[in-house]
């Protein structure tokens, strides 16, 4: 399908933005019509992540930004029986244009655009996908890229990336 058509999915009975920070989780959940159900704070700990997302419908549309934590938090989301989509945070920028940000704020834009247009977040295909495909299952770069639907040079860059966090990571953390 090509980048700029924008497919129109049906409305998710349910829609939750996740606006995530190194300690905490902001949320914003929405119904079918688009109202505000609740809003709160969660602490950034997959447990009361697992625990809040459980408690929601089956199916619940769930969006977040990509971001150090993006990886697990996706993980959490499918794991529970949800719909994750992970926004290009540079993208979606571009699509905000808001000045005045705050993770409240954040929240509700990723809930409403993920509700009406989650193809307006641009969602991505993250690293770890790439270590699966390139590591696990063998591909070259082009399949990996083809079946991704991302241009070979993301991923020779997203190939790097998991080979230097390897490294780091063997290595003890020293650098």
């Amino acid at each position: 399908m090509p980048k700029h058509t924008i497919t129109i999915s049906p409305l998710p009975a349910r829609t939750i933005g996740l606006d995530l920070s190194d300690r905490t989780l902001r949320y914003c959940e929405l119904d079918a019509a688009g109202e505000i159900l609740a809003e709160g704070v969660l602490p950034m700990k997959r447990a009361a992540l697992c625990k809040y997302l459980s408690a929601q419908p089956a199916g619940t549309r769930v969006a977040l930004e990509t971001g150090g934590q993006s990886a697990w938090v996706r993980d959490v989301i499918a794991g529970t029986g949800h719909e994750p989509v992970v926004a290009n945070a540079r993208e979606l920028a571009a699509v905000t244009q808001t000045l005045h940000r705050t993770d409240q704020r954040d929240a509700r834009q990723l809930a409403r655009l993920a509700r009406l247009a989650p193809e307006l977040l641009n969602p991505v295909k993250l690293r770890d996908r790439v270590v699966d495909l390139r590591f696990f299952a063998g591909l070259t770069e082009e399949e990996t890229a083809k079946l991704l639907e991302v241009p070979p040079v993301t991923v020779q860059k997203d190939w790097r990336f998991a080979k230097g966090w390897l490294m780091d990571r063997l290595e003890g953390g020293r650098r």
